[in-house]
């Protein structure tokens, strides 16, 4: 499976365009970092894309940027979470 490219982020989620780039990209990196394909399989792209989005959202910059308003989890943290949950368990700890 190909790795989630800068462009095709941002247009899944366009409340980030405006952020720099090094910063999404770093964030794609890592989360792609997270998660193993082998585990996750069709959900591996899912489970990266929120990861991303949960991630910039979480820094200081994102902030600015989140949907929702306040402090808590992302909505973004929201969906990973239904993602990690429709994952087979394998003794794996994901942080």
């Amino acid at each position: 499976m190909a790795a989630l490219t800068l462009a095709t982020f941002r247009s899944e989620f366009p409340e980030f365009v405006d952020a720099p780039e090094g910063l999404v990209q770093s964030r794609l990196d890592q989360a792609h970092r997270a998660f193993s394909e082998a585990v996750f399989g069709a959900r591996y792209l899912d489970a990266v894309r929120y990861k991303a989005a949960d991630l910039i959202a979480s820094s200081p910059f994102g902030k600015s940027m989140r949907l929702e308003k306040g402090e808590g989890p992302t909505i973004y943290a929201e969906t990973l979470k239904d993602i990690l949950a429709s994952v087979p368990a394998t003794g794996v700890v994901i942080e």
